[in-house]
């Protein structure tokens, strides 16, 4: 299979790139670990044979229907764009291919960065360079959210009302309707569970302590920073960015790290406000918040499949580990809430 994208993969830069002469794909590696996508590494040599140039690439595939692939592999080259443009660390993109790829999915070239994942050092690190990589992590976690949002913002939605909640009613808007689209067969949406608890929220939206719009990642943790060998930070993985209130974005990282258990959710709320130079207000909604979008997704996904929300292919045997961590999440949803969820009650019970 490898050598039939190699010889494809060669073919298109080729046809894309006809200033990088005799091009050679060297070592083409499937790097795929997440539940998103499809990520190859390799190298591309190219130009004179006396003046031969490598360069260290990634092709990053984006599976599921074509129409909602094409929209993610997009939004995440306009994402990095943009992002690049207003000086916070990404990987720099080179191509996007939505609608002639070689390989069928849509996809992004773009750097590959020489370094190490912020995850893996921090595993194996004692503890008081633990503790400069958790500051590092919620420092770039506040500086994102510092950033000016009005170029990222695809809806004036997001940006305007003067009560300082228009992001996260903004966001309601968008979440409720991707949950809709597929909930008539997915987990959640039976005997109407799902409405008591989306109508819980947006009572909530109007009594949360007002925010602000900001830029967010929405999947933002350790394994998602890269450190190059400089030591210089990486921020990967873009699919998910969006302009909503920042509290949203802190709320699912802190729901991401539930394993390190809540003295590390604790540290990470300190360095960010302290990164970010004030407290946090009303957290737990957001909390509750980022929990139910969590259950949701890994409902829908062993549900549906993981295909049906544009996740990689046989992603469900991954989705199924984190059972134990969702069940943890739903009774957050339920203390918060009030409100309960039999149809997700019944998976978690069986395992799925």
């Amino acid at each position: 299979m490898h050598d039939v994208m190699t010889a494809a993969l060669r073919q298109y830069l080729l046809q894309r790139f006809p200033q990088r002469r005799d091009p050679a794909v060297l070592d083409l590696t499937s790097l795929t670990a997440g539940w998103e996508s499809d990520v190859f590494s390799f190298d591309l040599v190219h130009g004179p044979p006396e003046d031969r140039t490598r360069e260290p690439l990634i092709l990053r595939l984006y599976p599921g229907p074509a129409a909602l692939a094409r929209a993610k592999a997009a939004h995440e080259f306009r994402a990095l764009r943009l992002l690049a443009r207003a000086g916070y660390p990404v990987p720099r993109v080179d191509a996007l291919e939505a609608d002639a790829s070689p390989f069928g999915p849509p996809f992004l070239l773009m750097e590959r960065v020489r370094g190490e994942v912020l995850g893996r050092l921090a595993q194996g690190a004692e503890p008081g360079r633990r503790r400069a990589y958790l500051r590092l992590t919620m420092t770039l976690l506040a500086r994102l959210h510092r950033l000016d949002p009005r170029p990222f913002a695809e809806s004036p939605a997001a940006l305007g009302a003067a009560d300082g909640r228009a992001p996260l009613r903004a966001m309601l808007d968008r979440w409720q309707a991707q949950i809709a689209a597929l909930s008539g067969s997915a987990a959640l949406g039976r005997d109407g569970a799902l409405e008591g608890l989306w109508g819980w929220f947006r009572a909530g939206a109007e009594t949360v302590p007002p925010g602000r719009p900001a830029v967010i990642h929405l999947d933002f943790h350790q394994n998602n920073i890269l450190l190059r060998e400089d030591g210089s930070p990486v921020v990967i993985d873009w699919t998910g960015l969006d302009v909503a209130d920042p509290r949203v974005d802190l709320a699912w990282t802190l729901v991401l790290s539930y394993g390190g258990g809540p003295a590390l959710q604790a540290a990470m709320l300190a360095e960010y406000e302290r990164a970010s130079g004030a407290a946090v207000e009303g957290l737990a909604y957001f909390s509750a918040l980022a929990a139910a979008r969590r259950v949701w997704s890994v409902c829908a996904a062993l549900t549906l499949g993981a295909g049906a929300l544009g996740m990689r292919p046989g992603a469900e045997e991954a989705i199924r580990r984190s059972l134990p961590a969702v069940a943890a999440h739903y009774r957050t949803i339920v203390a918060t809430t009030g409100q309960r969820l039999p149809a997700v009650e019944e998976l978690l019970a069986g395992g799925a």
